[in-house]
């Protein structure tokens, strides 16, 4: 019979504490980067911060931050950043 170890795995400790109105912040900000169609993070903090969206809740660039550490960055993001680029040749 095996029996486990488990004493690495007692020291737990949080790494990200956030309240819950932070949360819901950073849910909101989260779901304006995935359906805003930006093409990063600081496109959306600047958005925000030069007034150029109106009538939104009131996020700030915290909450963005806030959402790419509790979420990680939005897919859409990564799957723009990741495709392989073609190689173009030119002669001379």
């Amino acid at each position: 019979m095996y029996v486990a170890n488990f004493a690495q795995y007692y020291d737990v400790h949080a790494t990200l504490v956030v309240t819950k109105a932070e949360e819901a912040r950073a849910k909101k900000a989260y779901k304006l980067l995935c359906n805003a169609g930006l093409s990063s993070v600081l496109d959306a903090i600047h958005l925000i911060e030069d007034g150029i969206a109106t009538n939104l809740p009131a996020l700030v660039a915290a909450d963005f931050q806030r959402a790419i550490e509790l979420f990680g960055p939005p897919v859409e993001y990564i799957s723009g950043t990741t495709t392989k680029k073609a190689i173009m040749i030119t002669c001379f």
